[in-house]
């Protein structure tokens, strides 16, 4: 073990071991790229499914007689009862 590599192993040469980090740094930085994609996809799924939710139609006459009714009130007309 070298003094200023305390994580070598015994007998690891400074070249085995400069190899052996640069291996687990890349391999950290490759987990760590997956799951900010993985998150991100996520997130954008999320948001595909709520814009859906936004323009699909009213599920039975009473919620579209509510979205009139709601907005006849912004704008002073009203649809009927």
């Amino acid at each position: 073990m070298v003094w200023n590599n305390p994580d070598a192993y015994p007998g690891e040469t400074e070249e085995e071991y400069e190899v052996r980090k640069t291996g687990e740094s890349q391999a950290a930085t490759g987990l760590m790229s997956g799951i900010i994609k993985f998150l991100l996809f996520v997130l954008k799924v999320g948001a595909i499914f709520h814009a859906i939710s936004l323009f699909k139609p009213p599920d039975s006459y009473a919620d579209l007689h509510l979205a009139r009714s709601r907005i006849s009130s912004f704008n002073g007309f009203h649809y009927g009862c």
